[in-house]
């Protein structure tokens, strides 16, 4: 049986998987981080609500939006959470270029990006017209003097 064009079975398994993360939680106790019992207690709520709309009268897109952001919840606890090592990846420090590579040699040493494909309504392309400014390389350099630290 399908409701929100996920089956039960689909919904349950997200329901069971947010569970097992909570209970993962509890078990790590404070080594786990001072915010543990909060994301446990959030997925414990989010799980029994998502149960609570499996039962009450339909409303697919509501229900989806509920099992999407379940999802969403288990993926950023579990990466955050139990994942003792440190900082997250956007807030760890970057390499430093190889001995003697500029950082010119370097942003010119990587591969081209990869097509978009055609614009989307949630990400439309800019039109010219909206483009305000283009980022050119002053002296060869792609930093431009007044942003250049200085120790």
């Amino acid at each position: 049986m399908n409701k929100g064009g996920l089956s039960f079975g689909e919904i349950e398994a997200t329901v069971l998987d947010a569970e097992r993360l909570a209970t993962e939680l509890d078990a790590l106790g404070p080594d786990a981080g001072t915010e543990s019992m909060l994301f446990a207690r959030a997925l414990r709520t989010m799980a029994r609500n998502l149960r609570f709309a499996l039962v009450s009268p339909p409303d697919e897109i509501m229900l989806m939006k509920m099992v999407l952001t379940l999802e969403t919840t288990i993926r950023r606890v579990s990466a955050r959470a139990l994942d003792a090592s440190g900082p997250p990846a956007s807030q760890r420090p970057t390499l430093p270029p190889p001995p003697g590579a500029t950082p010119r040699e370097v942003w010119d040493s990587l591969p081209p990006s990869r097509p978009r494909g055609p614009e989307t309504v949630r990400c439309p392309l800019p039109k010219e017209s909206e483009i305000r400014a283009k980022v050119e390389p002053v002296d060869g350099d792609v930093v431009p003097p007044s942003r250049r630290k200085t120790s």
